[in-house]
């Protein structure tokens, strides 16, 4: 419960920063340092699945503490992914806007009209 509340507050931090304009540079590294960090989560989420793998096999009740971990373990994940996603989506965004703005400023962009 302590790590999805976690989670929750990091996913709104970074849903607040990219609602804020920044550049295009402060963007790139941005959205590394988000991606570093994802991946550092989904690590230490996969040792402590591999713990509390461990832990279930200990218990009398082995299936049922498995199904549980399984479940925070995919509901932790799908966090991660929607956070990825998250940026995924803005790069994009941001990528078709530079060559739209590309495209518009190269001379005789519209010049021409088109058969």
């Amino acid at each position: 419960m302590k790590l999805l509340i976690t989670l929750a507050s990091l996913w709104l931090s970074a849903a607040s920063v990219m609602a804020q304009p920044i550049g295009e540079e402060d963007f790139g590294h941005w959205a590394q340092q988000e991606r570093d960090r994802i991946a550092a989560e989904r690590e230490m989420l996969e040792r402590r699945w591999f713990d509390g793998e461990r832990a279930c096999y200990q218990r009398f009740a082995v299936n049922d503490c498995l199904r549980q971990a399984r479940r925070q373990h995919r509901a932790a994940l799908a966090d991660l992914r929607r956070q990825e996603v998250l940026i995924n989506d803005e790069e994009r965004q941001r990528q078709a806007t530079e060559r739209l703005r590309h495209l518009e400023q190269k001379p005789g962009a519209g010049d021409a009209p088109r058969p």
